[in-house]
């Protein structure tokens, strides 16, 4: 087994992200799960724990406590046999904080299964530089010459974008990878409306002193660019580009119609001093402000 190799594990076609002390670190090859970060609380979760605070709680979730890393190291787990559990090894996961809005990453975990931070994406994908120095262009996105390595697909072939573990702008948010194959530092509201459209590649180390897994049939793909063999980055098929180009422009032309697909992004202050909320296209990147006064 090398770095950059698809390989098979349990039911699922995975990507070698590194080898190290004996074990691999590998991620689904494509979005196998469509699934909310957090779902909201409920009136009683809330009631229980503020004491009556009926304030929205769920906002203040980092991966330490999401629903999305009890899934994933329960019944997610629990999918692989038993054989295969065994060699899934248990990890202990760095929190950090948000690179730019500087959000509490909250406590350290220790996990079988995980997803990727916006850090280890960029490691293993390519770095351009932005993720220190920021996008000139765009407060909210890495957009670099990295993103079709990082474009996933669902089972149907259509792109996806993915989630990351790592906090968004705000307690509400979390990081995520677009359809684009962007990574949205300032992410996505952590029941995105929009899940449907968002999924999850869980990644794990894998016990390599017993291997047993096999190379993906037909696989010649070569290791993202940053990876350790140093080999030129995985690129999807010329299909699938094409069909995410002529689905972007469609898109862009329900924008210029103003039919646009609008994400919760939090809220702030207007230059007339009242309360807003921040909405943005998750196509074309507008960003608008609605009064609450009149969309309660």
């Amino acid at each position: 087994m090398n770095t950059g190799d698809k390989i098979q594990f349990g039911k699922y076609d995975w990507r070698v992200l590194k080898i190290l002390d004996g074990k691999a670190l590998i991620l689904s090859d494509s979005v196998i799960i469509h699934r909310a970060y957090h779902p909201m609380l409920t009136k009683k979760e809330k009631e229980r724990k503020s004491g009556g605070d009926y304030r929205p709680l769920w906002t203040y979730i980092t991966w330490a406590e999401c629903e999305l890393r009890d899934y994933l190291n329960g019944k997610f787990y629990n999918k692989f046999n038993e054989e295969d559990r065994a060699r899934i090894a248990e990890t202990k996961i760095t929190a950090t904080d948000n690179p730019w809005s500087k959000t509490n990453g909250g406590d350290d975990t220790t996990d079988k299964i995980f997803i990727l931070s916006i850090e280890e994406v960029v490691e293993y994908f390519g770095d351009s530089g932005m993720l220190a120095n920021g996008n000139p262009k765009n407060s909210y996105y890495i957009d670099d010459e990295y993103n079709s390595a990082r474009i996933a697909p669902d089972k149907a072939g259509k792109p996806y974008s993915w989630w990351l573990r790592s906090p968004g702008g705000s307690y509400r948010d979390a990081a995520y990878v677009s359809n684009k194959g962007s990574i949205c530092v300032y992410g996505l509201v952590l029941d995105n409306i929009y899940a449907d459209q968002t999924g999850v590649r869980p990644a794990l180390w894998l016990d390599l002193s017993a291997e047993q897994v096999d190379r993906a049939e037909g696989d010649q793909a070569e290791a993202p660019s940053s990876c350790l063999d140093g080999n030129q980055a995985d690129k999807p098929s010329p299909d699938l580009l094409e069909d995410e180009e002529i689905r972007k422009a469609e898109e862009l032309k329900n924008c210029a119609k103003g039919q646009h697909r609008w994400a919760y992004f939090g809220s702030d202050y207007d230059t007339d001093g009242n309360r807003c909320n921040i909405q943005v296209c998750l196509v074309c990147d507008e960003v608008v402000m609605v009064n609450k006064r009149y969309h309660p």
